[in-house]
């Protein structure tokens, strides 16, 4: 029972047992949520013996929970000296949940919580179909006909006398269709030094985040942008700031409103296209990698869209706020508090 102080303990029936996992079930007894890396024990002849550590279940917790078999873990905890073969055999042969191209077959391992299962899937089925491993996270996937290789041009945006001028950005990590993007996250794909990176898509929307490293102890994420894959041959541009910036808003709305962002710059949308902050402390934040001296205001909204046209928005009261004093490597929150 989590956080509750309370010790609960449950008596279940192993119906299954994998290489590396146990499978138990029983009607109305399972492992829940606050309970991963807690023991599993099987009595025999009166003795007690940890068997598994809590793994994964049945999302309601009420049919069945899957244990890391420890007898499979011997070498890794120190019993014995010899490989654990269950490294290997969770591997499907080598393959991970990205798969991997052999020829026009893409070779995917799948969880399903219990026990890593392989696939085969013939990508030639499609209209001139073929395997194709993506530079973003050497993922495999399956293209048609209508796939081909995109070329991104980034662009990074500063502001000098006034006026706003954008120059080729090199070695920048881009990230596209990825979920989650953090300052640890990895991409194969990186802008050369005239600021290009070719990724192969399908035509349509996509989102591309960006990651610049300025010190060992100072990294860069941008916010999410979309843009369109089309029937083109021309390069696809995409613009970031250089300086890690967090905007914070004090301001209290009503539960069923949000604060959005607009400015200057392709940045901020042009005054045209606002974007959602995120509720934080006492008010709400934006962060976006960014540039010195770009104004901006806030717009209040009941939509809850990662954008909104600034079109008839509610704006705040008052002259633009500017982002002032910013230093690359060294990122600055803003802080403003605004009237409406």
């Amino acid at each position: 029972d989590q956080s509750s102080g309370i010790k609960r303990v449950g008596t279940t029936l192993v119906r299954e047992v994998a290489p590396g996992k146990i499978k138990a079930e029983l009607e109305g007894v399972s492992s829940c949520n606050g309970d991963s890396g807690g023991p599993a024990f099987i009595e025999k002849q009166g003795v007690w013996s940890i068997a598994g550590i809590v793994s994964c279940g049945d999302a309601q917790c009420g049919s069945y929970g899957v244990y890391t078999k420890i007898s499979a873990y011997r070498q890794f905890l120190g019993l014995n000296s010899q490989e654990d073969p269950i490294l290997k055999a969770l591997s499907c042969g080598g393959v991970d949940r990205r798969g991997r191209c052999d020829q026009n077959l893409l070779l995917r391992c799948s969880d399903d919580c219990y026990a890593a299962k392989p696939e085969r899937i013939d990508c030639s089925t499609a209209q001139e179909g073929r395997c194709v491993t993506l530079k973003t996270d050497q993922r495999a996937a399956c293209a048609d006909a209508s796939w081909r290789e995109y070329t991104l041009q980034a662009y990074a945006i500063k502001k000098e006398n006034g006026r706003l001028k954008s120059e080729p950005w090199s070695d920048l990590e881009l990230f596209i269709d990825s979920a989650l993007v953090s300052p640890s996250s990895r991409s194969q794909l990186r802008s050369d030094r005239t600021g290009k990176a070719q990724e192969v898509l399908s035509p349509g929307l996509h989102s591309i985040r960006a990651k610049s490293i300025y010190s060992s102890h100072s990294i860069g994420v941008s916010t999410e942008q979309i843009f369109a894959a089309k029937q083109s041959e021309e390069p696809i541009f995409i613009y970031f700031g250089k300086v890690p910036t967090d905007i914070w808003a004090k301001v209290s709305l009503p539960a069923d409103e949000s604060l959005y962002i607009t400015g200057e710059s392709p940045l901020l949308g042009e005054w045209k296209t606002a974007y959602r902050m995120n509720p934080a402390r006492q008010g709400w934040v934006y962060h976006d990698l960014l540039t010195s001296d770009l104004e901006f205001k806030v717009i209040r909204s009941k939509a809850t869209t990662a954008t909104i046209s600034t079109q008839g928005a509610a704006w705040e009261l008052g002259p633009n706020h500017k982002l002032e004093h910013m230093q690359i490597a060294v990122g600055i929150e803003e802080e403003i508090e605004p009237s409406f």
